[in-house]
C-alpha cells in the first residue's frame, strides 16, 4: 500500500491556445495523462452549463500564473515524503493516488475510485477560483481527503447506513471528525483547522458548550444539521463549526480508546461520546 502522485502540472499549458481554452486539446491532455477518468470528469461536468459556468473559470487559469506556480509548489511540499509521515503519524500506510491536474469545474478537492483505488483529484482551475492555492489551504484539501480514506481502509467494523437525520447528523460529525483529526495528526499540530481565519477557532472554543448543545439539540429534534457543514452555511453568522465539533468528539473518544476502536465507532458510541462533550 502506498500514496501515488500524479502531477500534471507541467501539461496544463496543452488545453489552452492563444484563444482560451480549447476542450479538443484538454481531451488530448487528460488522455496522456488520466485516460480512464476522462469519462467519470466529463459525466460530472455535464450537471453545469458548459459555457456559462465551466468555461470562463477555466479561461481565468490563463491570467493567474504566479498563482499556478505558488500552487504546484503548495502540493510539491506536502506531498513530498508523504508515505513516511503517514506512516509515522498514523501508524499505517494508505493506499491511494493524488493527482493535480486541470479538470471542467468538477471540484477543488474529489475523491473518486478507480479499479478499485481511491484517487484524490485535485482541481487546478477550482482551486484557482476558490483562491486555495497557499500551503495552508492545500492542506485543507489534500490532508482531509487523505483521513477520510484513512478511515474507511483502517476501519474492520462495517460501515452503517444513516437512514434518519439523527443517524446522518452523528455519522457526518464523527466521519467529518475523523477526517480532521487526521489533517491535525499529519501537521503535528493538535490546533490546526484549514478553516482557521478570523477569529474563527478562538470563538468555536470560547462557545465550545453552547455549540454541543445546539447540535444535540438539533438532532433530538430530528432537524436539518446543515447548517454545520458548508461553507455556504451558518449557525450564528459563522460556518464550518461542524468540523470543530467532529474534530472536538473524535479527541475525547481517544481519551479512552485506542485509534483502533475510534475508527471503529458505533452510532450509538458517537452518540454518547457526543454527550460526554457538553459533561
Amino acid at each position: 500500500m502506498s500514496v501515488r502522485m500524479i502531477d500534471t502540472f507541467q501539461g496544463i499549458d496543452k488545453c489552452f491556445t492563444d484563444k482560451g481554452f480549447c476542450k479538443e486539446k484538454w481531451d488530448q491532455y487528460i488522455s496522456d495523462y488520466l485516460p480512464y477518468a476522462r469519462e467519470t470528469i466529463e459525466k460530472d461536468s455535464a450537471e453545469y452549463h458548459f459555457a456559462q459556468q465551466v468555461l470562463p473559470v477555466l479561461n481565468a487559469v490563463c491570467d493567474k500564473k504566479k498563482e499556478i506556480a505558488k500552487l504546484h509548489h503548495s502540493f510539491l511540499h506536502l506531498t513530498d515524503n508523504i508515505d513516511e509521515k503517514i506512516r509515522q503519524k498514523l501508524q499505517t500506510q494508505i493506499d491511494t493516488v493524488i493527482v493535480l491536474y486541470m479538470g471542467l469545474c468538477n471540484g477543488a478537492g474529489w475523491v473518486v475510485s478507480f479499479s478499485g483505488i481511491p484517487h484524490v483529484l485535485l482541481g487546478i482551475e477550482k482551486i484557482l477560483e476558490l483562491n486555495w492555492h497557499s500551503e495552508n489551504e492545500m492542506k485543507g484539501l489534500i490532508y482531509h481527503e487523505l483521513g477520510h480514506i484513512w478511515h474507511k481502509q483502517s476501519r474492520t467494523a462495517a460501515f452503517p447506513s444513516p437512514n434518519t437525520p439523527k443517524d446522518k447528523a452523528l455519522w457526518q460529525l464523527y466521519s467529518e471528525g475523523i477526517a480532521m483529526y487526521c489533517e491535525q495528526l499529519l501537521c503535528d499540530n493538535d490546533q490546526f483547522y484549514h478553516q482557521n481565519k478570523d477569529g474563527w477557532l478562538d470563538w468555536c472554543m470560547e462557545n465550545r458548550s453552547l455549540l454541543f448543545a445546539e447540535y444535540i439539540r438539533v438532532i433530538e429534534n430530528q432537524e436539518s444539521h446543515q447548517k454545520f457543514f458548508g461553507d455556504w452555511c451558518s449557525y450564528l453568522n459563522v460556518s464550518d463549526i461542524g468540523y470543530y465539533l467532529g474534530c472536538e468528539l473524535v479527541k475525547t473518544a481517544c481519551e479512552t480508546g485506542t485509534a483502533s476502536h475510534v475508527l471503529n465507532l458505533s452510532l450509538h458510541e458517537i452518540e454518547t461520546i457526543l454527550y460526554k462533550c457538553i459533561d
